[in-house]
């Protein structure tokens, strides 16, 4: 498998979200043709990544950042290094 993962922080913030994770280089890897596809835990992005390749996708794991949570998802921002946002896009 050739996921690759991406665990930047960012200071930006990105104007779409799914369960209030965002990644702040969202714009800028939708500019490059990738698709935020979900969020979760490594197991499950593993399991998704390798169904997305098997697609012919390539795949990008991007660590949320938790800047992007409200202040009472305390107990969110402790498990957030343990998921990932799925991004894809055909393969070149």
């Amino acid at each position: 498998m050739s996921v690759r993962c991406l665990n930047v922080m960012s200071s930006g913030r990105s104007s779409v979200g799914l369960g209030g994770c965002s990644c702040g280089d969202e714009p800028r890897l939708l500019a490059e043709g990738w698709q935020r596809r979900c969020v979760g835990d490594m197991r499950m992005v593993r399991e998704a990544a390798e169904n997305y390749e098997q697609l012919g996708f390539e795949v990008l794991l991007v660590a949320p950042e938790p800047v992007t949570l409200p202040d009472e998802c305390a107990a969110c921002r402790q498990a957030l290094p343990n998921y990932r946002i799925v991004f894809t896009r055909k393969k070149h």
